[in-house]
């Protein structure tokens, strides 16, 4: 079970349901993942109790622990959550998440992954935190561990460029644009709710993201939810196109900021 999480009014407000998700679903679920922008800063820490031996010590390259962070322990160790980040491959020293804050050369590892600790395996076999410039916050790729990948002969590589095409791969389904229409909700909800059962039955297993990404775009075509991208003359497009020479040279100039910083907190952690 993966739970998604949005923290923007301070751990304490978010707690209570935070807690009533993971104990309703504890007993029922093999394995719970919280993932989300928590808005806490944990160090280098980790959850008090829970089994380090033959995992990896977490590291950080953000250092601060805060007093968000403070009552974020407090809580994976009441609910026995282990976080992942910095401990995990593919993000082993763990890192920044978030590029932002009051000072130029500030990053902060915010967006966290939760794990419910049961002293075995956590579910999940790499974290990897990508370099983008399309937010303030950085993207984030889990690979899952699944019983039934052994049977449907799936392959799973522990290489970044292998994960990041993995990744590219499952996002591209086709070319087609989706437009939601209010007066199309209850078809197709019906649609989804057809697909999910077919799907089910078929697998007879859990389904896996790529399956519900399937669901969820099929189902829209069948409502006319969906639409042809159209094809623009590529001369024409030229002459549109907003993003020109100058606008390059501004990405090129963020992208290396940000390897710079991302370099630079590298080092201060070395030293």
């Amino acid at each position: 079970m993966i739970i998604s999480v949005y923290n923007n009014v301070g751990i304490k407000k978010i707690e209570s349901e935070l807690k009533g998700v993971v104990e309703e679903n504890a007993r029922t679920a093999e394995k719970i993942i919280i993932v989300g922008d928590l808005n806490a800063r944990v160090g280098e820490r980790n959850t008090e109790g829970v089994k380090e031996e033959g995992r990896l010590k977490r590291k950080s390259k953000d250092k601060v622990f805060n007093s968000e962070g403070k009552k974020l322990l407090k809580v994976c160790k009441e609910l026995g959550l282990r976080i992942m980040n910095g401990g995990t491959e593919g993000d082993r020293k763990g890192e920044i998440t978030f590029i932002g804050g009051k000072s130029e050369n500030c990053g902060s590892v915010l967006d966290l992954v939760l794990t419910l600790d049961r002293g075995g395996d956590s579910g999940i076999s790499y974290l990897k935190i990508l370099k983008s410039i399309d937010s303030d916050h950085l993207p984030l790729i889990l690979n899952l561990n699944e019983k039934d990948k052994a049977k449907a002969g799936a392959k799973r590589q522990g290489s970044e460029s292998d994960h990041i095409a993995q990744e590219e791969g499952a996002i591209k389904i086709e070319e087609d644009i989706l437009g939601w229409k209010k007066d199309k909700i209850a078809e197709y909800q019906e649609v989804i709710w057809e697909k999910w059962n077919e799907k089910i039955t078929e697998r007879e297993t859990e389904l896996e993201w790529n399956d519900m990404k399937e669901i969820i775009y099929n189902g829209a075509k069948e409502t006319g939810m969906s639409k042809k991208r159209k094809e623009c003359d590529k001369a024409d497009k030229t002459k549109k196109e907003w993003f020109n020479n100058e606008c390059k040279l501004k990405r090129e100039e963020v992208w290396k900021a940000l390897k710079k910083l991302t370099n630079e907190k590298d080092s201060n952690n070395k030293s």
